[in-house]
């Protein structure tokens, strides 16, 4: 509740705020000349500083979205503007005396304005029209979602030629031998995973065990780039040709393609067939009947379902992607409508059925831009096909130089010889032993380093002892490679890793879009601070303040009043569960026999009653825990445990799949308003509004905050 209170406080202004104009420039703008030129009248006045009409009404386009809704009439477009200029009114208020106490100064918000830049500048230091190309290719693969199984032949990215040869050729063994046994590819990727295990123990850094390639349900970002290409290039039933990743050679079958759905909402039955399968399956078709004859899903979920934290909440799972789904669960949902549930299924676990609440459909191309966006900072192989193209880029934007490709020939024909400017003799040093090493740490030698500079980009030169601690903290495992081959392949690395840090570190000079977007980023920042400081934190810690405001707004709370009505508990039952895992232990007849015997005498207590039906458990009774108790206070309205009819005391019972609950109502507490405790989270959100209220009302007095009424309501748009 705190945490929506915090979000609402400007909420409509500071969510499109990283679109307007820097606001330090738009105070500081001669509104005297602009008035003069195109007649542009003052709509604010704060603190000396003047906000012209044409600014206020770009900020407000901007928070709009840019368009108008085309269906609002001239009352509607007046009453969004006025509202929406109180909010910037506020917000600049807040912002000037955010500046004024020193807050864009604190450690705290360096700290996370620096963290912000780092994801702000990722999509500015890549290639926009490779980036535009892989963003349209992930979202025309995002339509499906892949199940697929893989054999992986472990090969190291900095393997020597000839045990990359040699991993290519058993990959090319193993790809003849799975297509031979299409069908039975799980087993053969058991058998090869097992060989591969045996003859190279080091390859347990991938697989600890055998296993049969199964994987969950994917799309895109969910595997390396190199394997979802594969994939989403082959047809269902295909096997794939040896595919080279950072890890070594996948050969892939592809199982299933289903459309895509994004989070799920579900409910399901669950019938364990851990003891007994046929049992699992002549109890789940019960309950299928069940639902075939008007049952509601939620009660015959709690008759059958063996999921114990989910059965006496009609068997609702969390919310959850479509990859981490069980399989058959995506097979059934991907083919089934909201509001309908599924025929029985049988998997590993038992019997299942699935009811559909609801499934996220894929979001529109222009939604999801951001997200591929972030997602491709942190896939290396997908962003590194646009940052190499962005690095050639500022190669030649700022000049660039490999001084290990640039020489000198000394002498004349046959006897010319090529003097290099640099080389990597001495990185390669430090690798003449390409056995396993786990975080290599660069130790320099007491002897004079090599001082020649291997490469530069603008003004800054690098050299030997820079590529080796890159090497250090970009590459923390090396097996068995190739020294020539791995320090070539490190350098162009670190080249690329160079020439993308010298432009982020020009960024805010090269790039006026991005120094505008650091800007608005600081301001938000800062306005989260001082809400934070000035209302937020302070109506959560003013313990005394909150009583006083609680003893003197509860007074005025009405019961039945539909805007009271989150201050007042519903009428309440308390009520006392008891739960007969087996009827075999005691019959249901028996236990509701003792039950009403102690409600005559007033001993519904926990104690008593599990004495009193323990006693009449059934000597042979062999299960675990025959008699569970709990309590709860459910409210009217917010509960499933009790059905419409039971909201009486007395004793009220239900079949399980295999045993039976009593529920036993002891008493109903009639509304009543809630404590400060019971209700703490409405009362902060209301404590709050007042506070900012007064906030708001402190620094128009402070700054002589002017608002031109009459210039605003002559806007037009």
């Amino acid at each position: 509740m705190i945490n929506k209170q915090k979000d609402k406080v400007d909420k409509r202004f500071f969510a499109t705020s990283v679109k307007s104009v820097v606001l330090t420039a738009l105070l500081s703008l001669s509104a005297t000349s602009l008035q003069a030129q195109y007649n542009n009248p003052i709509a604010f006045e704060i603190g000396g500083e003047k906000i012209t009409t044409d600014d206020f009404k770009a900020q407000f386009l901007n928070g709009m979205g840019g368009t108008v809704d085309a269906s609002m009439d001239v009352t509607a477009k007046r009453e969004a503007l006025n509202e929406y200029a109180d909010l910037y009114l506020n917000y600049l208020l807040k912002l000037k005396d955010a500046y004024a106490m020193g807050l864009d100064t604190t450690p705290e918000l360096r700290h996370e304005l620096k963290r912000y830049r780092h994801e702000l500048a990722a999509p500015y230091l890549i290639d926009s029209s490779s980036m535009q190309r892989l963003l349209r290719e992930a979202y025309e693969r995002n339509q499906y979602a892949l199940h697929a199984y893989h054999i992986l032949i472990p090969c190291s990215r900095n393997a020597s030629p000839a045990d990359t040869l040699k991993a290519y050729q058993r990959a090319v063994e193993v790809f003849d031998r799975a297509v031979l046994a299409a069908e039975k590819f799980p087993q053969v990727a058991l058998e090869i995973s097992a060989e591969e295990l045996k003859k190279d123990p080091e390859a347990k850094v991938l697989n600890k065990k055998p296993y049969n390639g199964d994987l969950p349900y994917f799309t895109v970002f969910n595997m390396v780039y190199p394997f979802e290409s594969a994939a989403y290039g082959m047809e269902v039933g295909q096997i794939s040709s040896p595919v080279r990743s950072q890890y070594g050679y996948h050969i892939i079958y592809l199982e299933d393609k289903v459309p895509y759905f994004g989070r799920a909402s579900l409910q399901h039955i669950w019938v364990s067939g851990n003891a007994d399968m046929a049992r699992a399956e002549a109890s789940i078709h019960e309950a299928y009947q069940q639902l075939q004859d008007g049952q509601q899903f939620a009660v015959v979920c709690r008759n059958y379902s063996d999921d114990r934290s989910t059965s006496q909440n009609g068997g609702l799972m969390p919310d959850m992607p479509i990859d981490q789904l069980p399989k058959e669960y995506v097979q059934k949902l991907s083919t089934m409508q909201e509001g309908t549930y599924s025929a029985p299924f049988q998997t590993q676990y038992g019997w299942h059925i699935l009811y559909c609440v609801s499934k996220e459909q894929l979001p529109a191309f222009e939604d999801l831009v951001p997200v591929y966006q972030q997602r491709m900072t942190r896939d290396a192989e997908r962003a590194n096909v646009s940052r190499k193209v962005f690095a050639q880029q500022c190669m030649q934007k700022y000049g660039s130089q490999d001084y290990t490709q640039t020489y000198t020939t000394v002498g004349k024909g046959k006897k010319a010889k090529k003097i290099y400017d640099a080389d990597l003799a001495e990185t390669k040093s430090y690798f003449a032993d390409t056995s396993l090493r786990l975080q290599w740490k660069y130790v320099p030698r007491d002897e004079q380093h090599d001082m020649r500079p291997i490469f530069r980009i603008g003004e800054q030169k690098y050299y030997n002892d820079d590529l080796l601690k890159f090497i250090e903290g970009h590459h923390n495992v090396m097996v068995h490679c190739d020294v020539e081959g791995f320090v070539n392949n490190r350098f162009d690395a670190f080249k690329e890793y160079c020439v993308v840090n010298y432009a982020d570190a020009h960024l805010e000079q090269d790039n006026a879009e991005f120094a505008e977007l650091k800007a608005e980023y600081r301001n938000g920042l800062m306005i989260f601070a001082y809400n934070d400081e000035q209302v937020w934190s302070k109506a959560i810690l003013d313990t005394a303040g909150l009583r006083q405001f609680y003893a003197k707004e509860s007074a005025k709370k009405q019961y039945g009043r539909a805007i009271d009505s989150v201050y007042f508990w519903n009428q309440r039952a308390r009520v006392l569960k008891v739960y007969i895992a087996d009827s075999v232990c005691l019959e249901r007849d028996k236990a509701l026999k003792v039950l009403e015997k102690l409600q005559k005498k007033n001993a519904l207590d926990s104690l008593t009653i599990y004495n009193a039906l323990f006693k009449k458990l059934d000597k042979k009774c062999s299960t675990e825990r025959p008699i569970q108790l709990s309590t709860a206070l459910v409210e009217q309205g917010n509960q499933i445990l009790l059905n419409a009819n039971e909201w009486n005391v007395g004793i009220y019972g239900r079949n399980t799949r295999t045993g039976y609950q009593l529920i036993v109502v002891k008493e109903l507490v009639e509304p009543t308003l809630k404590t400060l405790v019971e209700g703490r989270g409405y009362y902060i959100s209301d404590y709050q509004n007042v506070l900012e209220r007064e906030l708001i009302a402190r620094l128009k007095a402070k700054y002589h905050v002017v608002k031109h009424q009459k210039a605003i309501d002559e806007i037009t748009y």
